[in-house]
């Protein structure tokens, strides 16, 4: 017995659905312990039974599996085994009449004209094993990298490995686009996919930044040759699936392999890990410093002065350096002039008037509980009168801020760690302060 399709003509095509149906029919056989042989393209199946090499006077009997019944295709496999016993299964006719239909001797059709419809064969096929499912993001770009790119030969190592591999392949792209209906045009729609994957293959920072993100481990490729952002990224990540432009040219997809197995594996677990990090806010990255960058300009915290002696002025108001109604808010204590949160050195300033001794330490973005606002008389500083404010006379304090180093006379925004980090928080045994992205 032949069993043929159109999975089987050379110029035919071979769809999921028809090779389950075949799967199906197989299993049929197979349980009534009956031989068989199957037909396939050469340009589907290289190396297996073609259609052109059949001896016809070999077979007794020939099924057509699952498509339509039409086509000088299929009325060429009438004559041909004109000898044989030729059977139609899983099939749709179209026109009852054609040759391709009555030069078999039964059809067992799923749709016909004046006949109730069948359950295609694909639905009832034996049950098949999960397949890894992996995104594809790749980049034949980034020409600023000039000689150094190495990005059209790492997408044709890359995509060459793939095609070996036993697994679903989903070409993605970071690029969106609210008119064309293959992109997302949301980050939100690209994360969805991505959080459904096992496995995203890159070249590009943001397909493996956006994979950890989400949970999903990343094998990247650095497409630069010494490498460039994506080598850096992945160590701020703290990500070791990382394989160099150069080590592909020099000892081929190895180490691809070798990346492969630990992210469908361990590496599931520490992308998680990653993704958790950064969901609690513990990984660092340079939004952190934005606010203190912006200082300079009154923006993080600062009282630009007044330009009138013995005045610190804070939001266009004449006056004193004072705490705004929350706990722990600045406090000066007696002292005449005015306490200046600066937002660079940090530095406490009289304008006009022998200094403020003392510290002061910068608070959060301008508008928040703990900013320093000028309020009241020019030449006092007034304390917030509120509980479990730290009162020592001459000190300026700000609640919240991020730790700084205080010395009388002086003071300076301790810039030697890393706001809010300790060594405990410090993520793979590194060091407090180390940069996350």
């Amino acid at each position: 017995m032949l069993l043929t399709g159109w999975f089987s003509f050379p110029d035919g095509e071979a769809t999921a659905g028809d090779v389950l149906a075949l799967h199906r029919a197989e299993d049929v056989l197979r349980r009534a312990g009956l031989a068989y042989d199957v037909a396939w393209s050469p340009g589907f199946r290289p190396d297996a039974l073609h259609l052109d090499d059949v001896v016809p006077r070999r077979y007794g009997q020939l099924v057509f599996v699952c498509g339509p019944l039409h086509g000088p295709q299929v009325e060429e496999l009438h004559r041909r085994f004109a000898h044989c016993v030729r059977i139609a299964v899983g099939t749709s006719v179209l026109d009852p009449g054609s040759p391709a239909v009555t030069g078999f001797h039964r059809v067992l059709a799923r749709d016909a004209p004046a006949t109730a419809p069948a359950l295609d064969l694909a639905a009832g096929a034996p049950a098949l094993p999960a397949r890894p499912v992996v995104g594809v993001v790749l980049t034949h770009g980034q020409h600023e990298y000039g000689p150094a790119r190495r990005h059209d030969a790492v997408a044709a190592a890359v995509t060459s490995w793939l095609h070996g591999k036993d697994c679903a392949r989903l070409e993605l792209e970071t690029r969106l686009d609210a008119h064309d209906w293959r992109l997302c045009a949301t980050p939100a729609q690209l994360e969805s996919v991505l959080l459904r994957l096992d496995l995203v293959v890159t070249d590009r920072l943001h397909g493996m930044v956006l994979a950890l993100r989400a949970g999903t481990p990343a094998l990247a490729v650095d497409p630069v040759a010494g490498g460039a952002k994506v080598s850096a990224q992945a160590r701020a990540c703290g990500w070791p699936a990382l394989v160099p432009a150069e080590h592909l040219e020099r000892s081929g997809t190895g180490e691809l392999d070798r990346w492969w197995g630990w992210c469908l594996t361990s590496g599931r677990v520490a992308a998680r890990q990653i993704r958790d990090e950064w969901t609690t806010g513990t990984g660092r990255d340079a939004a952190q410093e934005l606010t203190a960058a912006l200082g300079a300009t009154g923006t993080a915290g600062a009282a630009p002065a007044a330009g009138a002696a013995g005045a610190s002025q804070a939001a266009g108001a004449a006056g004193a350096a004072q705490a705004a109604g929350t706990a722990g808010t600045s406090q000066a204590g007696g002292t005449a002039g005015a306490a200046q949160a600066a937002g660079t050195a940090g530095a406490s300033q009289a304008a006009g008037v022998a200094g403020a001794a003392g510290t002061a330490k910068p608070t959060g973005p301008t508008g928040t509980a703990g900013t320093l606002q000028a309020a009241g008389a020019a030449g006092t500083a007034e304390a917030s009168q509120t509980a479990g404010a730290a009162g020592a006379a001459g000190t300026a304090e700000a609640a919240g801020a991020s730790p700084a180093a205080e010395a009388s006379g002086a003071a300076r925004r301790s810039r030697t760690a890393a706001p809010g980090t300790s060594p405990s928080q410090a993520p793979y045994g590194r060091s407090a302060g180390a940069r996350r992205g």
